[in-house]
């Protein structure tokens, strides 16, 4: 039996928080308010974050640890509120079954993340489709498919291009693009098909949008522009290049903003989430979501926004969301084609607009090597910058990025 530990009258509250990433933002914010961060480093993502600065406070190091364990650990450290920072699903649905348990325990501490039923809303892009239409939302049309036969029925009723991916997957594993029908006839005589979700390619601006959303208040974060959609399967979202804020105070802007609130509140989305979006003849059609912070929230939070792991860290204190948007900027995400410890890549480091230097390691066969989030408060400050990155990137992602600067911000 666990016994529950309550808060010492008199302490600092202490702020228990599952993962590294965005730990300088959510020590800085802790701190602020008087509370103790105090970090859980896992093996989950190991291959993806670096490692954590020990000035961000105490870190306790659990290579593998179900919610039971994340809870005790909670009990044991006497924690008054926990805030998941899980960067895929598996991990968001742990978090969902530790805030049920720490709910049903009547634990002395909140945990911020979904309940899992929202998560399940998520995760099962089918699911998400069928909730959002019978509310009478927008999504790219779509069926799911477990057979050969309703593979080739798909293809049949929509065409091609024709867009298939697992129905409970992330980050792009098994996502393909068939161009005939004879790739298709090709697809099911090598391959099983079962629990494909299928959809028609839409043409269109591929959007982020990330909300933090807790009691019924949401704000959200300025919106990432990823790009025109693209036939090119092989091409994962790292080669990228993408940039925030997009069509900042314009309707359309306007629209996917206020589109995706009510998506969130109608599937009860809470903590952080991704929602995606293509947008075709200015009408926004979600493609899926993210129950989670996600790649794009240092881009968004750099773009304008305030930071996303701030206002998680706010909300596990049990302070209001602050306002969207406190300052202009322009920021984008270029991918790179040298490893982050090259000194090209140290030097540029230290320039006033780079924000954040990731490392890409966790895909070896892919020539990209990471990414730089870079920040200016003008396009031509920008524009400049880019110029800086050319041994750092291919030529093909500084035309294509100086080329969405123009045709974004330029034109507008």
């Amino acid at each position: 039996m666990i016994h529950i530990s309550r808060p010492v009258p008199g302490a600092e509250p202490v702020l228990l928080v599952i993962e590294t990433e965005g730990a300088d933002d959510i020590a800085a914010e802790a701190r602020a308010n008087g509370w103790t961060p105090v970090f859980i480093r896992t093996d989950a993502y190991a291959g993806w974050l670096a490692p954590a600065d020990p000035s961000v406070g105490e870190i306790l190091y659990e290579p593998a640890p179900d919610f039971h364990r994340l809870y005790q650990i909670a009990v044991e450290r006497g924690a008054s509120a926990v805030l998941p920072i899980s960067l895929l699903e598996p991990g968001s649905l742990r978090d969902s079954l530790l805030r049920d348990l720490a709910e049903r325990m009547k634990a002395p501490f909140r945990v911020v993340s979904n309940q899992p039923s929202a998560v399940e809303l998520a995760f099962d892009k089918a699911l998400t489709k069928r909730v959002l239409a019978d509310a009478g939302f927008r999504s790219i049309p779509g069926c799911v498919a477990d057979s050969r036969e309703e593979l080739l029925a798909a293809a049949e009723r929509y065409g091609m291009p024709l867009v298939a991916k697992p129905r409970r997957d992330f980050t792009g594993k098994g996502f393909r693009i068939f161009q005939s029908h004879a790739e298709v006839e090709a697809y099911v005589k090598k391959c099983r098909v079962k629990d494909l979700v299928v959809e028609p390619f839409m043409e269109g601006s591929e959007l982020s949008l990330e909300l933090v959303r807790w009691d019924g208040v949401c704000v959200a974060q300025p919106v990432v522009y990823k790009g025109e959609t693209r036939l090119n399967h092989l091409e994962h979202p790292v080669y990228r290049p993408r940039l925030s804020p997009w069509q900042r105070g314009t309707e359309l802007e306007r629209r996917v903003v206020e589109t995706g609130k009510a998506m969130a509140d109608a599937l009860g989305l809470e903590g952080a989430c991704e929602l995606e979006f293509v947008v075709a003849d200015g009408v926004p059609h979600l493609m899926e979501i993210n129950p989670r912070v996600s790649g794009v929230t240092r881009l968004c939070s750099a773009g304008g926004g305030s930071s996303t792991f701030r206002q998680l860290a706010r909300v596990a204190m049990g302070l209001p969301l602050v306002a969207q948007w406190p300052r202009p900027g322009i920021a984008v995400n270029l991918p790179i084609v040298v490893c982050t410890h090259d000194e090209r890549v140290t030097r540029l480091s230290a320039h006033d607009s780079v924000r954040f230097v990731k490392r890409i390691d966790w895909m070896p066969n892919l020539p990209i090597k990471g990414s730089l989030l870079l920040e200016a408060a003008s396009l031509a400050d920008l524009q400049t910058v880019i110029t800086e990155l050319e041994h750092l990137s291919s030529t093909a992602y500084l035309d294509e990025m100086q080329a969405t600067l123009a045709a974004q911000y330029v034109a507008s």
